[in-house]
């Protein structure tokens, strides 16, 4: 059976625009373009198109056709065609044009002006409590002492193993009941469909009776399936302000989002239930692991593309987020 050419689109994220006759796609000028060859471009890519679309058309100069190839390969380079599911940078980095921000690009690098900011922001709620139709809700704190444990935790003790145990009661929050006749979940998903999976990475001597590499979760057999052995994931994948935190750690959780699983269903609307369900899930991780005494810390950004090559994805599984945990240290 002949390997069907693949269908590239033009990531709707990205614009470009036309401007004293030249080009402009992601900032980058492609000055001498034919603009009518151009469009002609455009208007296929929007659908979807192949690369041998264009070596086949009669209608075109070779020049032409050489043109476009040229341009065909330098797009997909720059991820301006894509054949799978943007990763979650791309989908959402074009929408703080929306927010006026009067913060310096630098600002955040300090962390004075981190602390400033997050006061500002979790003080945001006082405005109107003094409003004399607020209504005053009960409140019992014993309900949630359990609760008020979570905490951030940025530094693991290193020479004391994670249990077995521990371990495997962990992962069995995002495993199927036993009991069950019918597959269920102790969390919940749109359809119940579930598409993300849940990889971990395991240093070598830091959980009882686990050699370390790289698994996948199969949460139906409750059992990890190896994907990588050999897989050496390093702290040069975490940006600077965490790279302590991977380095202390026992293992990490990455999890990512398979996208023909729910997205027959749901179309666009699937992505932004694998966000969403990717967020319950860390919810659900952090609660027991703060019941079974391990520290965890959720990373915010990573350079997941340095580490990609281990993971082995399909085709429209994308990366979203990851978490660092362990036996908690001292602070």
């Amino acid at each position: 059976m002949m390997k069907e050419d693949p269908i590239y689109f033009w990531d709707p994220s990205v614009s470009w625009a036309i401007d004293h006759g030249s080009i402009n796609i992601k900032e980058v000028d492609f000055k001498g373009f034919p603009v009518i060859l151009f469009k002609k471009f455009y208007d296929a890519a929007k659908s979807g198109v192949a690369e041998k679309k264009f070596e086949d058309d009669s209608q075109l100069s070779v020049s032409d056709r050489r043109l476009i190839q040229l341009l065909f390969r330098r797009l997909i380079a720059e991820n301006v065609l894509r054949k799978g599911l943007a990763d979650v940078e791309s989908v959402f980095k074009g929408q703080q044009r929306f927010i006026n921000s009067d913060y310096e690009p630098d600002y955040f690098l300090k962390p004075e002006n981190t602390a400033k900011f997050h006061d500002k922001q979790l003080n945001r709620f006082t405005v109107n409590a003094d409003n004399s139709e607020n209504i005053m809700l009960n409140s019992d704190d014993n309900l949630f002492k359990e609760l008020s444990k979570r905490k951030s935790v940025r530094h693991f003790e290193m020479y004391k193993k994670v249990s077995f145990n521990d371990f495997s009661s962990l992962l069995g929050a995002l495993s199927t009941k036993r009991d069950s006749e019918s597959i269920k979940y102790y969390y919940p998903s749109a359809g119940g469909l579930y598409p993300n999976n849940f990889y971990i990475y395991v240093k070598p001597e830091r959980i009882e009776k686990i050699p370390g590499g790289l698994y996948k979760l199969n949460p139906i057999l409750r059992q990890l399936e190896l994907v990588n052995k050999n897989a050496n994931i390093t702290k040069n994948s975490e940006y600077f302000t965490n790279m302590n935190i991977f380095s202390e750690s026992a293992f990490s959780i990455y999890i990512t989002f398979d996208g023909k699983v729910n997205m027959p269903k749901y179309e666009g609307f699937g992505y932004a239930f694998g966000l969403i369900e990717t967020g319950i899930a860390l919810e659900l991780l952090t609660n027991m692991a703060t019941h079974l005494h391990l520290g965890t810390c959720i990373i915010g950004e990573m350079d997941f593309k340095k580490i990609e090559r281990f993971f082995n994805l399909s085709e429209n599984e994308i990366y979203m987020q990851s978490m660092e945990l362990g036996l908690i240290g001292g602070e």
